[in-house]
């Protein structure tokens, strides 16, 4: 479970980064999975895609079925009691992607010290007004992501930055872009191994690589059972049905209808 502290800092600010909750077995296990995928032509045999792709950054997804490695972080007991008391109940897995991106090459120093975030911008996947509830004294969010550093992740080596607060705030991405400043943002930052919890109603952008560092991210969505996965991410049902049954219900979201029954 999280701290009590790190509860409270998801609850005011949209995230909380759990330091070095995997250990580095378990980190260089996920990394080595990620460097296999950089170099394997045949990714689609696994229902594994690249969904952006340039000399310096590569964003894939979805991928859970191409090595047991992924689902076995995805389901982690490390994980899941967290997400279950943050989300509010059983989860199901949503999404799964990965992000391996360094300094772009062809940007001067003068041309990063203009610009603090890549091109995507801020953004976010819900609205606040749809994205959360609260129940016994609680508040729980129906969309949270992990974000799992696969390396040290410091000032300069880029990593997701958040407007504290904003998932409480049912303004339009647009309407903050005009007031923000340095004082509203947070960076992602720790050791290989640290965990981001991310609600996903949180406006949030990927910050500039100055470093030399290569960034390596897993990405994990999980949402209540009774939603849907993001559209292409199912898992295909001969491969669903290997799995365990527990395993099953935590994939395709089995327990939908009693869910939040009490």
């Amino acid at each position: 479970m999280l701290t009590p502290a790190q509860r409270f800092h998801f609850d005011v600010n949209g995230f909380v980064v759990v330091p070095s909750l995997f250990d580095a077995d378990e980190t260089a296990a996920a990394r080595a999975v990620l460097d296999r995928m950089l170099v394997d032509e045949q990714l689609n045999e696994h229902r594994a895609w690249v969904r952006a792709k340039n000399d310096h950054h590569t964003h894939f997804g979805p991928m859970i079925e191409y090595d047991p490695v992924l689902l076995d972080i995805a389901a982690h007991e490390k994980v899941l009691p967290m997400l279950e008391d943050l989300v509010g109940g059983e989860v199901r897995l949503e999404e799964t992607e990965a992000i391996v991106n360094r300094r772009n090459p062809n940007a001067s120093a003068e041309e990063l010290a203009k610009r603090r975030f890549r091109p995507t911008g801020f953004h976010r996947g819900i609205s606040p007004e749809v994205s959360s509830f609260a129940r016994d004294g609680k508040h729980h969010y129906l969309w949270v992501k992990t974000l799992m550093l696969l390396s040290d992740v410091g000032p300069d080596d880029g990593g997701t930055v958040m407007i504290r607060g904003s998932h409480r705030l049912p303004h339009a991405v647009g309407d903050v872009r005009e007031w923000w400043d340095d004082s509203h943002v947070a960076q992602a930052e720790g050791p290989a191994g640290s965990v981001l919890f991310m609600a996903e109603s949180t406006i949030h952008s990927t910050a500039q690589i100055r470093s030399d560092r290569t960034r390596y991210v897993l990405i994990n969505g999980y949402t209540p059972p009774w939603t849907q996965a993001w559209p292409q991410y199912d898992p295909s049902p001969e491969w669903v049905e290997k799995q365990t049954p527990e395993m099953r219900r935590f994939l395709l979201g089995e327990s939908r209808y009693s869910w939040g029954v009490r």
